[in-house]
């Protein structure tokens, strides 16, 4: 599949479009944007200028998801490498392999995840993330019994904190995937 995302340059975007990449730019998110060389946004950023109201709220969906759950860093990344592999988003594997190693993952970890093996020394609720992130990557429903053993390890907000997690993941990947985004080709490109 050819990359079908319009790069929108910054001197190409509207007011709205602007306003939403000074935004990426000025904050926490922008190491999580990657720059193409020759300006604009790469990855999910870029494919968000085009509805700059709803990009708004995919950012503010990904800084929650990010900064104000229960789910550890590790936890986290554990449940987004499993997406990736399973939906087959190069762009989310590229970019989350490299977050997970920053957020305590091992290189072995990830490359286990990406296999979707379970990783070794995990805690409890690492097991339990893995197990149930598994289940609902592949299933998008629990039975009653995994519903009972992941809420008895996670608790109810963390699963809830996870669903969501592995549904606005599903969405960006079904948004990388149309629009046919790519991983960068080298480091030199981000």
């Amino acid at each position: 599949m050819t990359n079908r995302m319009p790069r929108i340059l910054p001197d190409d975007m509207s007011q709205e479009q602007a306003d939403l990449y000074a935004e990426f730019m000025a904050d926490t998110f922008k190491h999580a944007v990657p720059k193409p060389q020759g300006g604009g946004l790469n990855g999910p950023p870029g494919t968000w200028l085009l509805s700059p109201q709803v990009g708004r709220a995919f950012r503010a969906m990904y800084r929650a998801l990010r900064y104000e759950t229960e789910l550890t860093a590790r936890g986290r990344e554990i449940a987004v490498l499993l997406h990736a592999a399973e939906r087959d988003c190069a762009f989310e594997l590229h970019a989350h392999r490299l977050i997970a190693i920053r957020d305590g993952l091992s290189e072995d970890e990830v490359e286990a995840l990406v296999a979707q093996r379970p990783i070794e020394n995990a805690s409890e609720e690492e097991e339990m993330i893995f197990r149930t992130a598994l289940a609902l990557v592949r299933h998008r429903e629990l039975t009653d019994e995994q519903y009972a053993e992941t809420t008895a390890v996670l608790g109810e907000r963390k699963l809830f904190e996870l669903i969501s997690l592995l549904g606005y993941f599903d969405v960006l990947a079904t948004q990388l995937t149309v629009f046919g985004v790519k991983p960068p080709v080298d480091e030199a490109s981000q």
